[in-house]
């Protein structure tokens, strides 16, 4: 605005004159400049605007591809890209896996209705998202399966972990199902080992997941020499 008020003197003094007639003002180079240099100042706002809304629904989409809607949690696809790039930086070592399923869930929905079902579901996740730390990752892969990578983490730290959540999911079930029934869900651990992807990963939780149910379910499960299986007290 400053360099407007100075220029504007001179670009409209013509040899010598200043020219009061708004015809001849309108005219002027100062005014041409002046509209368009608005024009200009329009155009770019609008283009910044409309670049801030793209990178806004691009970044909401993005959300919502690979966030759960039920719980707010990663869902697969989320839980795979995010968990994937944290094991293959090498920078969270060591890194443990928690696989964890409802126990009877099929039953939960049949006895007590899908939104019954989907409060249990909320539940848990809540316990896990309660319970983790900045740099691990929730996500809910399957219907009633959740995983948690574990950052930073011994197998003893991930038992704790599991151990903690299945608790007070159990102790929860009477409150997510308005006091008509109690709630267990089992648990699977594995530590990563050099080299191992998170599909590899999976599939050893998996395996500790299913001796969890093998051997009675509302319990947890590591990988070891020896299957270790923590059944409740």
């Amino acid at each position: 605005m400053s360099i407007q008020l100075f220029l504007r003197p001179l670009l409209t003094v013509r040899l010598g004159e200043v020219d009061a007639s708004l015809k001849v003002f309108g005219d002027s180079p100062f005014w041409l400049a002046f509209r368009f240099s608005l024009i200009v100042s329009a155009v770019l706002m609008g283009l910044a605007l409309l670049s801030a809304i793209v990178v806004d629904i691009t970044a909401d989409l993005k959300r919502q591809s690979t966030t759960d809607a039920l719980t707010g949690v990663y869902n697969r696809r989320g839980f795979d890209e995010t968990a994937s790039a944290w094991i293959e930086s090498g920078k969270f070592d060591p890194i443990c896996l928690v696989v964890c399923d409802i126990d009877h869930f099929k039953s939960i929905n049949d006895d007590h209705g899908h939104p019954a079902g989907d409060r249990v579901i909320e539940k848990l996740s809540e316990f896990l998202t309660a319970h983790v730390r900045q740099n691990d990752i929730v996500g809910r892969i399957g219907g009633e399966e959740f995983a948690v990578l574990l950052t930073e983490c011994a197998p003893s730290g991930a038992t704790r972990f599991a151990e903690r959540v299945r608790a007070l999911f159990e102790a929860s079930g009477a409150e997510a199902l308005r006091g008509f029934s109690t709630t267990t869900a089992s648990f699977g651990i594995v530590d990563h080992r050099p080299g191992e992807t998170l599909q590899q990963l999976m599939s050893r939780a998996d395996r500790q997941l299913y001796a969890a149910k093998k051997s009675g379910r509302n319990r947890v499960c590591s990988d070891g020499r020896n299957i270790d299986c923590l059944a409740p007290v």
